[in-house]
């Protein structure tokens, strides 16, 4: 595969080779790809993190409300302890 990178793009990896990131164009932009994917996979892990942060928050204050209303209880885990038989 041949490809034109253009002026800027080559000065740049020159610059890369020179710094020692490779030894050749290819190997310069092998790694840049290879960066690229993994920086691709990294947001969409961390997209997921957020929206599952999302909604264990809306469930907190989901259930914070009814806790708030009556509609849900708290028990200590003692009295859960002693209604078993446990304690």
């Amino acid at each position: 595969m041949n490809i034109n990178l253009g002026g800027p793009y080559e000065e740049i990896a020159r610059k890369l080779i020179k710094k020692g990131y490779g030894g050749s164009i290819t190997e310069v932009l092998r790694q840049a790809l290879i960066r690229f994917q993994y920086e691709l996979e990294f947001e969409g892990r961390d997209a997921a993190g957020k929206l599952e942060d999302e909604m264990a928050a809306k469930k907190i204050e989901k259930m914070s409300a009814e806790i708030d209303s009556g509609k849900r209880k708290l028990v200590s885990l003692d009295s859960v302890l002693a209604e078993a038989g446990i304690k």
